[in-house]
């Protein structure tokens, strides 16, 4: 038979935790965020939908330009968000790093969080800036590949 593992691994219980609390204000506005952005998205996909029915009526060389010039715009866009998430990934983390806290001082919280400092605010920091090492190299792997199918797609006739 297993024995329990210890809930709070590495936690001294003779040193009080610290709570960054929540931000009220910050955690509606997330909310009303999110549901703006399903009322946009909602509003692009009948656009979309709606674009794709009148392409259908158009010239084949005419649907496959504009459908190639949607495709990179699409693909831009995604990159852009992609490269500006690993470059507040980075940025966070050197934050992190520099106050040896985690959350940095400052920082909003959508809910109560333990503050993390020294080593784990450090390791923490440090897995942070590899997210967003790794997110810009995706974006750089998207943007190779979709350079690749773009100059394929584009070179053949319809």
């Amino acid at each position: 038979m297993r024995s329990p593992r210890p809930v709070n691994v590495g936690v001294r219980p003779d040193v009080p935790m610290e709570i960054q609390r929540a931000d009220p204000r910050f955690r509606r506005l997330a909310g009303l965020s999110c549901v703006a952005l399903v009322v946009v998205g909602a509003i692009a996909l009948w656009a979309v939908q709606s674009w794709l029915a009148g392409l259908a009526q158009a010239a084949p060389s005419a649907a496959r330009h504009q459908l190639l010039a949607a495709f990179a715009s699409v693909i831009g866009a995604s990159c852009a968000m992609l490269l500006a998430l690993g470059i507040y990934l980075w940025r966070k983390g050197a934050q992190v790093r520099g106050a040896a806290q985690f959350p940095p001082p400052g920082m909003h919280m959508l809910r109560d969080t333990p503050v993390l400092r020294g080593a784990a605010a450090h390791r923490r920091a440090r897995i942070m800036q590899g997210i967003g090492v790794a997110v810009v190299l995706c974006c750089l792997a998207l943007l190779a590949a979709t350079w690749r199918l773009y100059s394929v797609l584009a070179d053949h006739a319809v």
